[in-house]
Formats: C-alpha cells, sequence, structure tokens
C-alpha cells in the first residue's frame, strides 16, 4: 500500500473492519459478516444517472471476501495482474467514494441484468 493510499484510508473508519472480515475468511473461517458504509454524494448522483435508483449505502459481505480470495487472491501474475490482500480491502471505500469514473456495465457473465458498475480511481 502506498502513502497516499494509507492518508486516503484514513477517511474510512469502515476501512479496518473491511480488512478485518477479509483477513478471517483468508484464513477459513465461515463466520458470516456484512459491513455497510456509506457513500459520497458524488457516488449517489452518479448511480441515480446509472441505475435509475438512489443508492444510500453500500455493503460488502464474508461472501463477497470469499470470491475475491478464490478468484482474485492468487495466480493473478497470469493475468498481468497483482493478488489482492486482505489489506487491499481497505481501499474499497475508497475506490467507491473517490472514483474517476463510473461505469454502468448492465449484465454479469450469465447476461443477468442487474446493478453492476466498474470504478476506476486514480490517487496520484
Amino acid at each position: 500500500m502506498t502513502e497516499r493510499e494509507a492518508e486516503y484510508i484514513k477517511n474510512y473508519p469502515e476501512a479496518s473492519l473491511i480488512v478485518a472480515m477479509a483477513e478471517s475468511t483468508w484464513v477459513g473461517s465461515c463466520k458470516t459478516a456484512k459491513i455497510d458504509f456509506s457513500i459520497s454524494d458524488n457516488l449517489k448522483v452518479k448511480l441515480k444517472e446509472l441505475l435509475g435508483k438512489e443508492i444510500q449505502k453500500i455493503f460488502i459481505t464474508d461472501s463477497d471476501a470469499r470470491h475475491i480470495k478464490k478468484h482474485h487472491g492468487q495466480n493473478e501474475e497470469k493475468r498481468g495482474q497483482v493478488d489482492i490482500t486482505p489489506a487491499d480491502f481497505a481501499l474499497i471505500p475508497v475506490v467507491m467514494n473517490e472514483f474517476d469514473t463510473v461505469e454502468h456495465t448492465g449484465e454479469d457473465k450469465h447476461g443477468n441484468a442487474g446493478r453492476f458498475c466498474s470504478y476506476s480511481c486514480c490517487y496520484e
């Protein structure tokens, strides 16, 4: 984690809870968890524009963390990526709220319509 990222994280008190949940799942815990976090006014406006619905908060669950570990926590170098670690979860509220762009991707890989959005964020 860069120094700049660490500074951003200080603005999101839920970041440490998200990391703790991820650490728990990384070591095989089956404990259920759901962590809500507020979203910025800027993101509320953008999601209303993209999805046509008012969103007030977002959450991440233990199931999400397990999915991320299974599909993005190892062997990512084969895809030109870096493996995600529990510490990286602290950046989730940062990316969600300090985004540069948000796009509605519309469907999951099975063609199911939904509230799927893609975020990009550059802190430098």
